[in-house]
């Protein structure tokens, strides 16, 4: 078995002393987890946490614990702990994880599944234990969990720990037989575990006395221990009236009482944290108090699944009272200060941002942030910052660049650039320019102005409202005289869907906008560390594909990814890779298409790229479905309709692809709904002109393959209304033969509103588009039937360890080559086979040596 699989095994921790050994619970689990899911829910005290830990220290299961707090509610903190959860098993498997966004989507969930359908050792048997289940509220992140559990994995169990059922579809996985309950009433202690509980810790009671016990705690574990406490402190009798409501009072007496001073402020000390990390509490106590923690392990015990300490909630609530009596507010400011330092270190950022509030040390916070996430903040992020500016009622002007910078950013990931432009122009640039000079005085200045030109570069494109020019020109001014350099993630440029956000068609305003572009660009590189640096190359790129300028489109699309490589600009560039293949798939050029698919391919091993996996699943599944493989497509694009999580501005591309995918699968009706989904907002598809030609275009097969001639038709003319002032007509190219069929039936129908001529062109060009897609599939098709025989030896090599899971790396090391040779070969691989990517090249070859 590899490392650094889920194979790895879970260390045993050393056993507590006074923790019963229940072979009756312990036959109750054994049975339950030959099942799918097991439910242990119960009230707080009962043992559930202690019996399933206690269960699985003594077996020989991959384990995977998940800890939940209130916190978890989030969905991006829930995604840090569940990562962190599996970090205990594979720190590479946590990795991949951690790369992932929270898969609240189906799109976002396929992507996840990957992962543990390629590091699950089939041969293992795996435990996922869920616990404190009854704190997550959040629909989210319950979807996740219930999809996850639901997943028919033959080796995983998945245990929830609950104090009450979740509202998950328990019935339907109960007559499916693959649900076990476990409850309260297996989790009481019988008279018989009470007995040898109290002889495990050297008590012998009179049976009046057992039996008094029994009555007063039912069977109640933290009762149970609670009255052995009473019983070891004096033997000479035992009262336990009002058992729940004197539980606070033997804790003082029983428990805190015999402690030093200095470890019942630690133990207070930690109240404050939410299971607190073994490093980190042994950094707000010492050594010594950490070791003293074993002698009250009933209460508070070391979690090593988590690498954590659980404190008993019962007695969690004892020590939060003690808060306010026993710390000063600095002490606790400063506490929560170094558990956010500690979240920052270990990746927990949702945690950071929650213990930096509370220490309220808000620019630690913005640092933070500002260099752990993309330029585009994830939505429930930008939710949870507005909450923390909200809250904390700040002075922009005691800030730093962090700050502002993250602020102005939380308006583009929620698409609200009206209301920023308002924000800015109206209260914060006047407040700055107030202020006398100074450096900072001129970054926030700098900051804003960036801000300010981007929001009214996205609300100019419907006013051709060129006048933002002139806020990135005083961007650029203010960061020179400054002498600020912003670091990346917010240096790396985040595309819309088009590039060219024109709504007009007239040609006046494309050159105008390209031209505005092209400014934009030098004062945006110029000032902001490389942003958007090639990105008006991409403009005259995309107009080119367009215009079926197939010159313009190879010219602009190498300046662009020259310029992007330059400064990291990864979207840039694999945009350009994007209209490179599909001006190559026009021009019917195998090899060249499998270069710019191996280029999009190679950019998913790039950890610095953060939208890597999202934008190649939109990108290679376009070219799937083009191709005629729609079963290649991304599965969180094959569905009718599904609410995006990804920033607005991309939202169109999406939705096209989407809907040439169930075109191609013949549901059009679907296809309908998607394109009018969003079609005169900023993230729709038929937003800006070339997405709404695309839309019209792909509306007009549509409506014809459902007979639909007078909706097909004046879809058509309105297509050709938008794309003929400027010649765009390569979206009526990539449909095809439909637009062949489509043309024809016009003609047939005598109609006169778009010149014969155009349409014959049109026509002509769709046909010639059409035939060379034939030979293109036919080509591939020969390729993968002949292509592992002309493999050389050493590309077989390589062959052979890209099936076996080897990185590239690993390959280099093992065949005593470079990396740049094993790149080479893999670059030829792909396109011999036919291939787009590492899966691809060893299905196919393995397909190839099954003929033979």
């Amino acid at each position: 078995m590899k490392e650094g699989k889920f194979y790895s095994n879970v260390p045993m921790e050393r056993r507590r002393s006074d923790l019963l050994d229940r072979p009756r619970v312990d036959g109750i689990l054994e049975q339950a987890t030959r099942q799918q899911v097991v439910s242990v829910c119960a009230g707080a005290g009962f043992g559930k946490t202690v019996s399933v830990h206690s269960f699985l220290q003594k077996r020989d299961f991959v384990t995977v614990w998940l800890q939940f707090s209130e916190r978890d509610n989030l969905p991006a903190r829930f995604w840090e702990n569940f990562s962190g959860a599996i970090s205990a098993v594979s720190r590479e498997t946590a990795a991949r994880l951690a790369e992932l966004e929270f898969p609240g989507t189906d799109r976002l969930f396929a992507r996840y599944l990957k992962i543990p359908r390629q590091e699950v050792n089939k041969d293992a048997k795996y435990i996922f234990v869920y616990d404190d289940v009854h704190l997550i509220t959040d629909r989210r992140v319950l979807r996740f969990l219930e999809h996850s559990i639901n997943e028919p994995f033959s080796n995983i169990t998945s245990i929830l720990i609950s104090r009450f059922q979740p509202d998950f579809n328990f019935e339907r996985m109960a007559e499916e037989g693959v649900l076990t309950r476990i409850t309260e009433w297996d989790l009481r202690f019988n008279r018989e575990e009470v007995l040898r509980y109290f002889s495990l810790l050297g008590i012998n009671p009179p049976a009046e006395v057992l039996h008094s016990v029994y009555r007063d705690t039912e069977g109640w574990a933290f009762a149970v221990r609670l009255a052995a406490l009473a019983l070891k402190h004096d033997r000479s009798g035992y009262a336990l009236q009002g058992m729940r409501s004197n539980i606070f009072r033997l804790i003082e007496s029983e428990v805190m009482s015999i402690l030093p001073a200095g470890m019942r402020r630690f133990l207070v000390k930690l109240s404050l944290l939410e299971h607190p990390a073994r490093d980190l509490a042994a950094e707000l106590g010492g050594a010594d108090c950490l070791a003293r923690l074993d002698g009250i392990s009933s209460f508070l015990h070391y979690d090593n699944y988590r690498n954590a300490y659980r404190i008993h909630n019962l007695f969690l609530e004892y020590l939060q009272e003690k808060q306010a009596t026993e710390l000063a507010e600095q002490e606790k400011r400063d506490i929560f200060r170094r558990a956010a330092a500690w979240s920052v270190k270990n990746q927990r950022l949702v945690d950071a941002i929650t213990y930096y509030e509370k220490a309220r040390d808000y620019n630690e916070l913005f640092e933070a942030v500002y260099s752990r996430v993309p330029a585009v903040l994830p939505v429930s992020l930008a939710q949870i910052l507005f909450s923390v500016f909200e809250r904390a009622d700040l002075d922009f002007t005691m800030l730093g660049p962090a700050a502002w910078i993250i602020y102005i950013r939380l308006f583009f990931s929620t698409a609200r650039f009206g209301e920023l432009i308002d924000l800015l122009t109206g209260e914060i640039i006047p407040l700055f320019e107030k202020l006398p000079r100074s450096a900072r005085k001129h970054q926030a200045l700098a900051v804003c102005y960036c801000g300010l030109g981007r929001a009214r570069f996205y609300s100019g494109a419907h006013t051709e409202d060129y006048s933002y020019v002139d806020d990135f020109r005083r961007s650029y001014y203010y960061q020179n005289i400054s002498g600020y350099i912003p670091p990346p993630p917010v240096t790396v440029t985040s595309l819309t869907s088009w590039v060219c956000i024109v709504t007009k068609a007239g040609q006046e305003s494309m050159e105008k906008f390209l031209e505005t572009l092209a400014q934009v660009s030098r004062y945006t590189a110029l000032g902001w560390n490389g942003y958007n640096w090639g990105i008006d190359d991409l403009g005259r790129t995309e107009y080119a594909l367009f215009r079926e300028d197939f010159d313009g489109v190879e010219q602009f699309a190498r300046s662009a990814v020259q310029k992007a490589r330059e400064h990291q600009q990864f979207e840039i560039e694999t945009r350009a890779f994007f209209y490179l293949l599909r001006m190559y798939l026009a021009r019917g050029d195998v090899d060249a298409v499998n270069t710019c698919l191996s280029e999009l391919e190679r950019a998913l091993h790039n950890p610095e790229y953060l939208n890597r996996q999202l934008l190649y699943d939109i990108v290679s599944s376009w070219f799937y479905v083009q191709t005629g493989k729609c079963e290649k497509a991304a599965p969180w694009l094959k569905n009718d309709f599904e609410e995006s999580d990804l920033h607005s501005l991309i939202h169109g591309l999406e939705t096209l692809v989407r809907a040439k995918y169930l075109f191609a699968e013949k549901r059009y009706p679907a296809v309908l709904a998607a394109l009018g989904n969003r079609d005169n907002n900023y993230d729709g598809a038929g937003a800006f002109l070339f997405g709404r030609i695309g839309v019209k275009a792909l509306e007009a097969a549509c409506r014809y393959r459902l007979r639909d001639l007078d909706g097909a038709f004046a879809a058509l003319e309105e297509a050709w209304s938008l794309a003929s002032p400027q010649g765009l007509f390569m979206t009526f190219t990539e449909l095809g033969k439909d637009t062949r069929t489509l043309i024809d039936a016009y003609f047939r129908k005598r109609r006169r509103r778009i010149p014969e001529k155009a349409l014959r062109s049109i026509r002509r060009n769709a046909s010639a588009y059409a035939k060379k897609l034939f030979a293109f599939r036919e080509a591939c098709h020969k390729s993968r039937e002949h292509g592992a025989a002309a493999l050389s030896p050493r590309e077989q090599q390589v062959l052979d360890g890209l099936g076996q899971g080897f990185t590239r790396e690993e390959i280099a090391r093992d065949l005593s080559i470079s990396i740049n040779t094993v790149k080479s070969a893999v670059r030829s691989i792909y396109i011999k086979l036919g291939a787009v990517n590492r899966a691809d090249a060893v299905r196919i070859a393995a397909a190839s040596y099954h003929d033979t």
